[in-house]
């Protein structure tokens, strides 16, 4: 069931796991996929902010289309 089934792992957990599976990609996959993949990890990393400003949407609007640029659609 994926990464939801992890609930007893903290968030700075997933990220470093999440940190070591992109690393894992590099060299397996084309370079979008791995564009595609840390775009959508900077998206969800900021979305978790607990508040936000120009700056942090300016983040968040150029990591969510450096993503539709790259994810192949």
């Amino acid at each position: 069931d994926g990464w939801p089934k992890l609930s007893q792992v903290s968030g700075t957990e997933r990220k470093q796991m999440a940190k070591v599976l992109l690393g894992c990609l590099v060299g397996k996959v084309p370079n979008d996929v791995l564009t595609c993949y840390k775009a959508l990890l900077d998206f969800v990393y900021l979305a978790q902010y607990p508040s936000h400003d120009d700056d942090t949407l300016e983040y968040m609007e150029a990591a969510l289309t450096l993503f539709h640029k790259h994810n192949g659609h």
